[in-house]
């Protein structure tokens, strides 16, 4: 084979430089794809991530109201205890009026069952204490649940917008390699 010409070694450059074009676009183009697989194969795993959540969130707010209703009763106790002390009183008054017209030794109802009175209250206050802070642990929680949703639904709605990204520009190496292939036909043909 004769040795090549200026214009032909020119040609030649073209060539492998085409030829270089071609070749990093198919590698660029390969790894876009990989990466859309990757974005593909992760995207259910992120959905059922989702979905657990949701799920949990839910049975969550379930457990919330629940305890929001057991809650609610702190009132009623209250107001129980309020008007058990008030009967309390009456009736030891009542006692009082009776006994000061006996010979037994007088008692003091208020005092006999305040003690009982007290630990109860007590014990019913600790309690709803208990169930409050039980509420507020569940409430955070699903505050930390609905925040953790959030990311995943905006990591999810990444991945579509990768995917479309990842896709133009796999569609643009694909050009390129067109483009190089062009080239490299056109070239090939002065040196050959």
């Amino acid at each position: 084979m004769p040795p090549l010409t200026s214009e032909q070694k020119k040609h030649q450059e073209e060539y492998y430089a085409a030829k270089r074009r071609y070749v990093l676009a198919f590698e660029e183009k390969q790894r876009l794809q990989n990466k859309i697989i990757g974005i593909q194969n992760d995207r259910p795993k992120l959905i059922n991530k989702m979905n657990e959540l949701e799920s949990e969130r839910k049975r969550n707010s379930e457990a919330l109201e629940e305890i929001s209703k057991t809650n609610s009763s702190d009132g009623d106790f209250e107001d129980s205890m309020k008007d058990s002390a008030g009967k309390l009183e009456t009736a030891a008054q009542g006692f009082l009026a009776i006994g000061t017209s006996s010979v037994a030794e007088l008692k003091d109802l208020t005092e006999v069952f305040s003690h009982t009175d007290i630990q109860t209250k007590n014990s019913m206050d600790s309690v709803f204490e208990n169930i409050k802070n039980i509420k507020n642990a569940i409430s955070n929680k699903i505050s930390d649940l609905i925040t953790e949703y959030n990311t995943a639904e905006n990591e999810l709605q990444q991945s579509y917008e990768n995917e479309r990204r990842y896709n133009e520009e796999i569609y643009t190496q694909k050009k390129i390699m067109e483009n190089a292939e062009w080239d490299m036909a056109y070239h090939k043909r002065f040196f050959q």
